[in-house]
């Protein structure tokens, strides 16, 4: 039997998500309503992250990417600022060509201006997709790069790098803690990778933190 997208009086969270449900998330994720618009972009960050044959490609074949990349810009709505942000991450890290449509499609302005927010998990996912795009190819790296204070940002994010729950354990907060350091370390890493190399004075502000990190 097919499971429908749950009524909005259920806990999302808790809900698995299929393929087939992508016709229906997509008209909920075009509805007026910015509470369905959330339900769909769990719903689709859930259906991008599944280890196995998630359907990405399914997902960009519904022209839903612009969608995605719309929300970025919802400064108002943070979690859908994030969900958007986390399942374009997911599409980023199945291949280059997806890489490349996100490109082709404006992300990386988008991006360097997300980064600025105040909000640590949305700062963190967007750093984890700026870590997917500048891996991929150089010329994704020289694009960021061109932003001089990218890598500084990215440090001040690595100090900081967690939004503080009073309600979560001191267990989970050390856990998301050094997972979200990792990630911006190895963002940083990217930068120093492929060659041609980049100037030096391009990445040396990483070099401190980073020597930090792996040393």
């Amino acid at each position: 039997m097919l499971m429908r997208v749950p009524p909005s009086n259920m806990n999302i969270n808790k809900m698995s998500y299929h393929i087939d449900l992508i016709p229906e998330l997509t008209t909920l994720i075009n509805s007026s309503s910015d509470d369905d618009r959330l339900r769909a972009i769990l719903g689709f960050r859930k259906l991008s992250s599944q280890p196995d044959n998630a359907p990405c490609q399914a997902i960009i074949d519904s022209n839903l990417i612009p969608v995605f990349m719309s929300f970025l810009a919802r400064e108002d709505y943070i979690q859908l600022q994030l969900e958007a942000c986390w399942a374009l991450t997911n599409i980023a890290s199945t291949n280059n060509e997806n890489v490349k449509l996100l490109v082709d499609k404006g992300i990386i302005p988008i991006l360097k201006k997300l980064i600025n927010t105040p909000d640590a998990a949305l700062r963190g996912q967007a750093i984890w997709l700026i870590g997917n795009i500048n891996g991929a190819t150089i010329h994704n790296r020289d694009n960021f790069l061109k932003d001089s204070t990218l890598i500084t940002k990215i440090c001040r994010h690595y100090e900081n790098p967690v939004n503080v729950d009073p309600n979560e354990s001191e267990e989970k907060r050390m856990q998301q803690y050094k997972q979200a350091k990792a990630i911006a370390a190895w963002c940083l890493s990217n930068f120093s990778r492929g060659k041609p190399i980049p100037r030096f004075e391009q990445i040396r502000t990483s070099i401190p933190t980073m020597v930090n990190h792996f040393l």
